[in-house]
């Protein structure tokens, strides 16, 4: 009895060491990246989370777009409203939901007594490249699909019991709808209960109920924009599948598979190998589960052929890898299917604490190269990051300039020297870092509708038209008070003014409209 206590005390420890050695890892993610840079998207993000918190909800997803619901912005709330600030907070949230899934397994299999699943569980986050752990704490809504997949653990345990059926409904259904990338991780474990109660009419009758509260969200999510066609900037891309998209994936599996093989940190062409000896070690014991883990294979290979898939800038914060970020929890849920009686628990068990330990601290000793490596660089055309130190000083700078000049409305335009995703940093960001800051709009691009069509048919006193070059030996309009200053951009201040955004668009001849690409 006390060798079976000492024994359960020494397996808690080897968990808590392996928790605590992910939680340090994304302790130091955070503090070396997240808490120093931002990027265009996560700012949208940060407004989602602060208008909810005063609860206002202006559209269902993320805004300017028919998809993406901001699961990040809705958990930060309570931060927000305990006085953390949006640029802490939401890195925070983010950070949380991309271990969440492990944490939830590893605990789960712990109490079922797979001590050693258990540990495999938490050693994958551990194990991975450092960029996967960026890539999974970015305010991006890149796992908040596999959040709700957390909960399939259970299913997986339990896989003829009729609460089971209900959980998978739910998991799967809401999984899918926050991001369908989840469904790497669904659809097998979904074909295995099904394997396991096809001839039980309960698995159908109350897998696809609790399919029902997810798919009404997306349903009148989705009407909204039908009917309020004004509020999308950027429409959900073609899920077209082609043949020759499949091709080429298959040629270029680093460009879809990058960071997410654990340990063998350039191995990433291996990950349909990897799946594959893993399905048929499995097949050997088990076909329900071997077979379900082929056919995902299939699914994997079939994903590459769709349109979606092949978004990719070349760079972490817009590659492919994001459609594919349920692949490590796949890997764990294989390990956890295939037997590993070909060596002693207590080996398996201290080669895991070793190979955590050991990947753990090659990893403190790399973070500031990886990360440089993936900085130097700050804007990417569709996406751009930015210090949030720099972003700080710059708000209060136009803080400054707006203040002196007492202005009433900043139009940010965005043109070849500063595009679109640096005037989205100054649209979104300065309003949250300066609480004093004057009421912003991006001439092109605004996410935000409601401060769009508010402001196009409304007369401000004061304009401030940051960004924009001028002639000035031209008289745009003798009934307009207005000056040019020169500077770094260059702006234009209308004084004393009685005309419309629009009107105001059409004198200056700057661009007013809401693109849709």
């Amino acid at each position: 009895m006390i060798k079976s206590t000492n024994a359960k005390f020494h397996k808690s420890i080897v968990l808590y060491i392996l928790g605590l050695l992910v939680l340090l890892n994304r302790f130091f993610i955070l503090k070396e990246f997240n808490f120093q840079y931002t990027g265009t998207d996560d700012l949208v993000f940060w407004q989602a989370a602060v208008d909810y918190s005063q609860g206002i909800f202006h559209e269902p997803y993320f805004y300017g777009q028919d998809y993406n619901f901001a699961l990040e912005s809705i958990l930060a709330v309570p931060l927000l409203l305990i006085g953390i600030p949006a640029f802490i907070a939401l890195p925070l949230v983010s950070s949380f939901v991309g271990i969440f899934p492990f944490f939830v397994f590893a605990i789960a299999l712990f109490r079922k007594g797979f001590t050693n699943d258990a540990f495999l569980f938490l050693l994958i986050p551990l194990a991975m490249p450092i960029e996967y752990d960026i890539i999974t704490s970015v305010s991006r809504g890149f796992t908040s699909g596999l959040f709700f997949c957390s909960f399939l653990i259970f299913p997986l345990l339990s896989p003829t019991k009729i609460k089971s059926f209900i959980i998978l409904g739910l998991a799967v259904s809401f999984g899918y709808i926050f991001n369908a990338n989840s469904l790497i991780l669904s659809f097998p474990i979904c074909l295995y209960l099904l394997f396991k109660n096809y001839k039980s009419p309960y698995f159908y009758l109350l897998g696809l109920a609790a399919t029902i509260p997810a798919f009404l969200i997306l349903y009148f999510s989705k009407e909204f924009y039908v009917n309020h066609p004004e509020f999308l900037t950027h429409s959900m891309w073609g899920l077209d599948f082609k043949f020759a998209r499949v091709v080429y994936g298959l040629s270029h599996l680093d460009d879809f598979f990058r960071y997410l093989t654990p340990v063998l940190w350039s191995g990433n062409w291996l990950v349909l190998l990897i799946i594959l000896f893993l399905a048929i070690a499995t097949l050997k014991k088990n076909w329900k589960k071997g077979v379900s883990l082929l056919l995902n294979l299939l699914f994997i290979v079939v994903l590459l052929g769709i349109t979606k898939i092949h978004d990719d800038a070349g760079v972490i914060f817009l590659s492919s890898t994001r459609m594919f970020l349920a692949i490590p929890l796949l890997f764990g849920v294989a390990l956890f299917w295939t037997k590993k009686d070909f060596i002693d628990e207590n080996k398996l068990r201290l080669i895991i604490f070793t190979v955590g330990i050991s990947v753990f601290l090659v990893k403190i000793s790399s973070y500031e190269t990886v990360i440089k490596e993936h900085t130097e660089e700050t804007n990417y055309g569709a996406i751009a990051i930015k210090k949030i130190d720099d972003l700080k000083v710059e708000c209060s700078e136009i803080n400054e300039i707006a203040t002196h000049y007492d202005v009433d409305l900043l139009v940010f335009i965005p043109n070849y020297r500063y595009n679109t995703p640096y005037m989205i940093s100054y649209n979104l960001g300065c309003s949250i870092i300066e609480e004093q800051m004057a009421s912003s709009v991006m001439s092109t691009y605004e996410r935000r509708t409601w401060v769009f069509e508010k402001e196009k048919n409304t007369a401000r006193k004061t304009v401030l038209l940051y960004n924009l070059n001028i002639d000035e030996t031209k008289e745009y309009d003798k009934f307009i008070e207005y000056e040019f200053i020169k500077g770094k951009p260059n702006m234009v201040l209308v004084r004393n003014n009685d005309k419309t955004l629009f009107e105001l668009s059409k004198v200056f001849d700057f661009r007013l409209m809401r693109s849709t690409y």
